[in-house]
């Protein structure tokens, strides 16, 4: 009797404990990127969620970060974004990109990015491995705007480069 007691109020804890631990079963982004035909810039939107951002730049950084209202937030992030995310043009060349600002919520971060000049009817290489280091699982969609249409990409870890005609 005293050894069912135990066992039910393990569990019981365990159950508590879970409740409070915030895990998602998946590790998914999803970003957009579009070539603006009057700036020539490529725009692009990334979406994460919050709490596997914060966690990587906690990794990456050693430090405890607040993504949506820590003064530093955004330095961190726009480093931590180059890392992991890279354009090269179709001469080779890696393209410069911009942070243009980060909005969201507990659930989810956008993170806005603006690259220098790119001609239209290009073929350009695109790393993306954002959050890809923490969490092995992860798969980064980017949904490429082309003139009227759209083709989406899938990044993962046995896939982290790819080649996309502008």
């Amino acid at each position: 009797m005293k050894q069912s007691k135990n066992i039910a109020l393990a569990l019981g804890c365990a159950i508590i404990s879970a409740s409070f631990t915030h895990k998602h079963e998946y590790y998914v982004s999803v970003g957009e990127m579009v070539l603006n035909a009057d700036s020539e810039h490529l725009e692009i939107a990334m979406q994460l969620f919050t709490d596997d951002l914060e966690y990587a730049l906690e990794q990456s950084e050693e430090i405890q970060i607040d993504v949506l209202n820590d003064d530093d937030a955004e330095e961190f992030i726009e480093n931590y974004i180059e890392s992991h995310f890279a354009i090269w043009g179709q001469d080779g060349k890696k393209l410069d990109y911009d942070l243009k600002g980060v909005e969201g919520d507990a659930n989810a971060v956008i993170v806005y990015l603006e690259s220098d000049d790119l001609n239209s009817g290009q073929k350009i290489q695109v790393q993306h491995k954002v959050l890809m280091d923490y969490f092995p699982h992860q798969i980064n969609i980017l949904k490429v705007g082309l003139g009227d249409g759209r083709l989406s990409y899938r990044f993962d870890a046995d896939q982290q480069i790819q080649q996309i005609s502008i």
